[in-house]
């Protein structure tokens, strides 16, 4: 929701969100099948075949759900086809050749799969209201609701909306398995007898289509897009797209080794010209990407087939060329990691995984075996202990630091605790650990509990201690400088 090799990051299960009348303007709506190349993930239908809200009339015409259904279902059909989608869609002229282009670009970039469930609708002078069959309520770990006053989300000089709606889309490209689930926000007005589509000034985080045009670069075990950009911040990154395709491959079964082959075989790796751009495709302001070399970005949601959606990576091209080369095999690595736990990750309860697991776990998939310095890994945690600073499992929001700092010592914390653990027992008890944290209850995961009570019972399960045992040894371990590590 994931970040980088090394201690200079931040994680990733971030907020992504898509225009709906761009590019990203789509298929199916809540129980109508939507535009896809292959039917490998079944119909693309609403989760329980949720009804869309309803909304409430105004002093305008409103449209019926089915009429906001069947807008978006033609446009994606459309979309996917590679046809002109633009026949529901209502827009100034400068704006319809934007559209067109974008279009055009997702087209080129191999979209395959589209689909939508509205989250909440509203009319003229109300507020957009949340939906109950909303699949990933608060899921969103950056950011506000996308819900809002449709007054706020009309562009300037347009014609009166008649209704705007929260959306969750489901969007696949060629050469990644799973739909990555992002937010995304349209409009509907009426003309001439009919309803029609019309841009929101806030659509949401673009896609990497909405960005420029997009070069597809086929890997192994996935596929880059790389976004062409112009500018005196652009980076010229041809030479790194072609890298990372190739480097896909041997850093997927890298994370297999680890994790298990149970996690999507085919992930897409994004690669833009600026770190502003990183921002945009993460749904996030740009100084919380500053400090990270990669995330990997998707709304937590679960798909129609009742499994987790799929996750997207995020290079930073202000960072991410500077690593060294088996640097940026291991951020590439850990990003992959976070790809296939999410895959398992189920449970909902706040605090069930506590993020010193996720990204620790992170950080020693991608690393071991590769005899790296562990001193030199971990020397934040280790200077500022050092200086006084006492030993603590970083909490969830240590992880969100602003202090690049204070940061990397989380990072080296979560790191350094997983691998003592993994030291003392095996890497597979702390995979187990993690399994049995990020599944739910009735998927196979330890029973409910509170979360210090749930560690306990899974750390007992895993390496026959008490977590409090294993912190003890860690803080051993790192007031020891991790001699003999």
């Amino acid at each position: 929701m994931p970040p980088t090799s090394g201690p200079r990051r931040g994680r990733a299960t971030r907020r992504a969100v898509l225009g709906a009348v761009g590019a990203g303007a789509v298929a199916a709506l809540a129980g109508c099948t939507g535009g896809r190349d292959d039917a490998a993930q079944g119909p693309a239908t609403g989760p329980g075949e949720a009804a869309v809200p309803s909304v409430t009339p105004g002093s305008v015409p409103v449209p019926t759900a089915e009429e906001v259904v069947g807008l978006l279902q033609r446009r994606g059909l459309a979309l996917v086809a590679g046809a002109d989608a633009l026949a529901e869609v209502v827009a100034a002229p400068s704006e319809l050749d934007a559209l067109r282009t974008s279009d055009a670009r997702a087209v080129a970039a191999g979209v395959a799969a589209w689909a939508a469930d509205v989250t909440a609708a509203a009319t003229p002078g109300t507020t957009a209201a949340p939906s109950p069959s909303d699949p990933s309520p608060g899921s969103s770990s950056v950011g506000p609701s996308s819900s809002v006053s449709p007054s706020a989300a009309e562009p300037e000089g347009a014609v009166e909306l008649a209704a705007t709606a929260d959306l969750l889309l489901r969007v696949r490209v060629r050469g990644e398995e799973r739909d990555v689930v992002t937010r995304a926000r349209t409009g509907v007005v009426r003309r001439e007898g009919r309803w029609l589509l019309a841009p929101v000034a806030d659509p949401g985080t673009p896609q990497p289509w909405d960005l420029g045009d997009v070069e597809v670069l086929p890997g192994e075990r996935g596929v880059v897009l790389r976004i062409a950009g112009s500018g005196p911040d652009a980076v010229d990154t041809a030479a790194l797209a072609a890298e990372l395709a190739g480097d896909l491959g041997d850093a997927a079964q890298r994370v297999d080794a680890a994790w298990g082959t149970d996690w999507p075989r085919a992930t897409a790796v994004v690669v833009p010209a600026t770190a502003a751009d990183a921002a945009r495709l993460a749904g996030v302001a740009p100084a919380q990407v500053a400090g990270l070399d990669a995330l990997a970005v998707g709304v937590e949601a679960e798909l129609p087939d009742g499994r987790p959606a799929g996750v997207r990576i995020v290079v930073q091209p202000a960072r991410f060329p500077g690593l060294t080369r088996l640097g940026r095999h291991i951020t590439l690595t850990h990003e992959l990691v976070h790809v296939a736990t999410r895959a398992a990750t189920t449970v909902t309860a706040p605090g069930a995984l506590p993020r010193w697991l996720v990204e620790g776990y992170a950080d020693y998939a991608a690393r071991a075996g590769r005899g790296l310095d562990a001193r030199a890994l971990a020397r934040p945690l280790l200077d500022a202990v050092a200086a006084g600073a006492p030993v603590l499992v970083p909490d969830d929001d240590a992880f969100a630091a602003a202090d690049p700092t204070a940061l990397q010592v989380a990072y080296a914390a979560g790191w350094t605790l997983v691998t003592s653990v993994a030291r003392r027992t095996a890497a597979e008890a702390v995979t187990g650990l993690y399994r049995g944290l990020a599944a739910a209850p009735d998927r196979g995961g330890l029973p409910a509990a509170e979360p210090a009570q749930r560690l306990d019972e899974g750390c007992y399960r895993a390496f026959g201690e008490a977590f409090e045992d294993v912190r003890r040894r860690w803080e051993a371990d790192v007031r020891g400088g991790l001699d003999g590590w």
